[in-house]
């Protein structure tokens, strides 16, 4: 049984109620199909919440990017602490993307041309690293250029295959251009 709840005049109530067939064979094929099941039926819902949520239903439900919950006993009081728990990481969330904006490179005027002075971005966030921001930015964006401002060529960049990089000095600080590496200049 599946029950979906919603807040109205400040209680939880239940809106819903699926019932499932409980799985008598419990081959790959059919755990697939209805984890597929579960997962369609909950596809609008911020969270999941159940005694025991492992394996491929945990994958599935974690890929849909749902707060995954395990609770003993679906209370009032527990659906409202899976609310504030939502609640808390969606502010954190926002806030990590406000505050982190300036550390990210951003795009130019030109599309897939993105800059950043990490000189700036490390002394505003000492903790961070150069691998630490550059690292998923290159594994996550798609880009033709980045140009980035530093104190020194971080070493470490030399090391990433897949990128042509070139410096070049200015003022006391670098300008280091990285680019993804072409057909071309991968045969030479």
């Amino acid at each position: 049984m599946i029950a979906f709840y919603a807040k109205q005049d400040g209680t939880w109530e239940q809106t819903e109620i699926q019932f499932l067939q409980p799985l008598q064979n419990t081959s790959v094929f059919l755990v697939t199909a209805f984890i597929d099941q579960l997962a369609k039926l909950v596809q609008d819902a911020q969270a999941v919440a159940g005694s025991s949520i492992a394996g491929v239903a945990y994958s599935v439900f974690n890929r849909q990017g749902k707060h995954i919950f395990e609770i003993p006993e679906l209370t009032p009081e527990q659906i409202s602490g899976i609310a504030e728990d939502i609640a808390l990481a969606e502010a954190k969330r926002r806030l990590d993307e406000k505050t982190f904006a300036g550390v990210l490179p951003v795009e130019t005027d030109i599309a897939g041309v993105y800059a950043m002075d990490l000189v700036t971005a490390q002394e505003a966030y000492p903790d961070l690293s150069s691998k630490m921001i550059l690292k998923p930015f290159f594994r996550n964006t798609p880009f033709m250029e980045l140009s980035i401002i530093c104190k020194h060529v971080p070493p470490w960049l030399a090391t990433e295959t897949g990128l042509v990089i070139t410096q070049k000095p200015r003022g006391g600080y670098w300008i280091v251009a990285v680019s993804k590496t072409t057909c071309k200049e991968a045969s030479e």
